[in-house]
């Protein structure tokens, strides 16, 4: 359990997000910087999935941000 707090920022994402940033946006451009760089899964974000042929994405994704 993680306590939180009234006025508290809670960023919740599935693990289509390799590394969560401060907001969706940041989130999206570092999850395209990632398989640009590492389309395979192989370096930069080791995965049981690379990127495959005409595909958005490694995953799904889903990603809340809310303040509490």
């Amino acid at each position: 359990m993680i306590p939180v707090a009234a006025g508290d920022v809670v960023v919740l994402a599935s693990d289509g997000y390799p590394q969560l940033q401060a907001d969706l946006v940041q989130s999206e451009d570092k999850l395209q910087a990632i398989m640009q760089a590492d389309p395979n899964c192989m370096r930069e974000y080791k995965s049981t999935k690379g990127l495959s042929k005409g595909s958005k994405s490694f995953d799904d994704r889903a990603y809340l941000k809310f303040k509490l």
